[in-house]
């Protein structure tokens, strides 16, 4: 799926704070700051590693509506409008998908894009490593989420969620 149309089904407000959360390299993170100069975009990332190369992005691509944080400072974001997990719900945490679940808004969104363990493919961690459709959207409702949208492409499943408050 097209970046923009993901950022479509986002659909965060003008003037929005989301994060990409598990940025990596920033290949969204970057793609969503360009095509939306009005939000401001964290980039969230467990390794430091990442965090360094986002760091030297945001520099070299003079991204002034970029902000990198590390998981410490992503436990400190509240009321967010949106946020974008995207090859990462497979590998979270109760407590991560907790810490989503504090930063949100009332009225934001989270999407989550992940390998679907239900189609056979040539890429992507093992089908045992990874949720099918209806598993993840079972380990989210677990986590106080409400199923507001639902997609499956080649390869992957989109679920956007909100909470239950």
């Amino acid at each position: 799926m097209p970046a923009n149309d993901l950022f479509a089904l986002l659909d965060p407000p003008e003037r929005g704070r989301v994060v990409d959360f598990g940025a990596g390299t920033g290949y969204l993170t970057f793609k969503l700051a360009r095509a939306r100069h009005d939000l401001h975009v964290y980039a969230m990332d467990e390794q430091a590693t990442m965090l360094d190369r986002l760091r030297e992005r945001v520099t070299t691509e003079r991204a002034t509506n970029v902000e990198v944080i590390d998981p410490a400072a992503f436990a400190e974001l509240e009321n967010l409008d949106a946020i974008l997990a995207v090859n990462v719900l497979h590998e979270m945490s109760d407590r991560a998908l907790e810490s989503i679940g504090a930063a949100l808004d009332d009225r934001g969104t989270a999407l989550f894009v992940d390998w679907n363990a239900a189609i056979e493919r040539p890429v992507g961690p093992p089908a045992a490593h990874v949720y099918t459709l209806d598993q993840a959207k079972q380990r989210l409702a677990s986590a106080g989420f409400i199923v507001g949208l639902e997609r499956v492409l080649s390869y992957h499943y989109i679920v956007r969620v909100r909470l239950y408050r």
